[in-house]
């Protein structure tokens, strides 16, 4: 059962790897008759590809390239992995280690290692496919260290136990022997004078206290439990209150309970059971706000619904989707240009919402900002209720995020929370793309809509 579990598992991979290699082939053939200066659907087909199958944008890159590279470089193992013969992993095994070889050489190993790839594991099927590019091709394996190094970088990630893991990638192997090299000589001589820490705790405290510059080598406490110096977080919450907090939470809250009902993919026949969801996602989240003194623009709900109210673009949303792309259709180019926030372009925001600043403030909601710039004081509160970028699993902070228009102020978009999503620069310029696109629900909660017309709602708990 295992072994038969297996190979339906790899037939099916093998499908969704055909589905993303088309995909990225339908995206450049786009791009390449777009033309040069034009912003296209190619140039994100990774935010596509992230936000269908909830990857990360690196994540979905990796994959866009693994499916390209084992359907057009590698038809033998993609026809084995089809067949359930091959695994995912070793297919990628395979495909990683001949990155940097020629086509004809990548063919010839594909081949042999094929032909005796029954019963063998990643590790044997990676140490043959060396052996066999250190012998038809001995430059290949300096292009592909060569290749990685210009990745280098240094990552920090954070645990589940309130730790993290501070990681250099891609060194050069000689450099980063020579470094740890230091570092074990470093703490066997603080293990030697008598400190009595764990070699690995005295690693990792020697690890720190070098990059940190505050590695002392004296003589170690008296309990033996010397850690290095903590490290003070900068910047505050000027500002922010506890009544805001309460806000964020409860609108995060709401809209996560509520859109939990929602289907991930939209069709025609769905919309007008969307648009009731969603109606009654923003009378739950202001509900939840009765009687709060905010700066949001989220009062009691309208009675009949259909008469609108500033929760959001629930009346109009149905019909505003229908005019949008639908799954299995090609999007419209000229439709797309003419939502796009490109200057000078004549669009109506109406769809996207049911009021505007001026009826905002004849009933005393005078939350938002009269300039286009974001105030100081109001981007706090924005920050602290996205924290991260609003594209479906983005996991930029806020504090390297734009402070976005969803409706662009030279449409008459208000400058105040209700409309400013913190977005990342790439995905900012994405919502900006032609067969994108982005409307803010309720303050903080995001539709997004792609190319094919597949949607996906966030909301600020998502992005914690």
């Amino acid at each position: 059962m295992m072994v038969e579990a297996r190979r339906a598992v790899s037939r099916l991979q093998a499908v969704e790897l055909a589905a993303v290699a088309e995909l990225a082939r339908r995206r450049d053939a786009e791009e390449q008759v777009s033309g040069a200066g034009v912003i296209s659907a190619g140039e994100y087909v990774n935010d596509e590809v992230a936000a269908a199958l909830t990857l990360t944008a690196t994540s979905a890159d990796e994959l866009i390239r693994f499916a390209a590279g084992l359907t057009g470089r590698l038809p033998a193992t993609f026809t084995a992995l089809a067949v359930g013969d091959l695994d995912y992993a070793r297919a990628r095994a395979l495909w990683q280690g001949l990155a940097q070889v020629g086509d004809e050489v990548a063919a010839e190993i594909e081949a042999r290692v094929l032909a005796r790839v029954a019963g063998q594991t990643t590790g044997e099927i990676r140490a043959k496919v060396r052996r066999l590019v250190r012998r038809l091709d001995p430059g290949a394996l300096a292009r592909r260290r060569e290749h990685a190094e210009l990745r280098r970088d240094v990552q920090l990630v954070a645990t589940d136990d309130g730790t993290a893991h501070l990681t250099g990638l891609d060194l050069p192997a000689d450099a980063a022997t020579a470094a740890r090299n230091r570092v074990n000589a470093i703490a066997a001589g603080l293990r030697s004078d008598g400190d009595r820490r764990a070699i690995g705790q005295l690693r990792a405290d020697v690890f720190l206290g070098l990059l940190s510059g505050t590695l002392h080598t004296g003589e170690p406490s008296s309990d033996g439990t010397r850690r290095p110096a903590a490290v003070t977080p900068s910047g505050g919450e000027e500002g922010w209150t506890g009544v805001d907090d309460a806000v964020a939470d409860a609108i995060a809250r709401a809209a996560r309970t509520q859109l939990g009902a929602l289907s991930e993919h939209a069709v025609p026949e769905r919309h007008q059971r969307l648009a009731r969801l969603i109606t009654q996602a923003g009378e739950c989240i202001a509900g939840s706000l009765t009687g709060l003194k905010t700066r949001w623009c989220v009062p009691a709900p309208a009675p009949d619904p259909a008469a609108g109210s500033v929760l959001g673009p629930a009346p109009d949303l149905a019909a505003d989707l229908a005019h949008g792309p639908v799954p299995g259709q090609a999007p419209d180019p000229a439709a797309d240009l003419a939502l796009s926030s490109v200057p000078g372009q004549a669009a109506d925001p109406a769809p996207y919402r049911a009021r505007g600043l001026a009826a905002d403030l004849a009933d005393g909601l005078a939350h938002g900002h009269r300039g286009y710039r974001v105030p100081a004081g109001m981007r706090r509160l924005i920050e602290k209720r996205d924290r991260r970028c609003g594209f479906p699993g983005c996991r930029r902070p806020v504090r390297h995020c734009d402070a976005d228009h969803t409706i662009p102020y030279h449409r008459d978009g208000p400058t105040c929370p209700c409309n400013i999503a913190m977005l990342c620069r790439h995905h900012h310029s994405l919502k900006q793309t032609p067969g994108w696109r982005l409307q803010q629900l309720w303050p903080g909660v995001l539709l997004w809509t792609g190319p094919t017309g597949h949607w996906r709602i966030t909301a600020p708990a998502d992005r914690e």
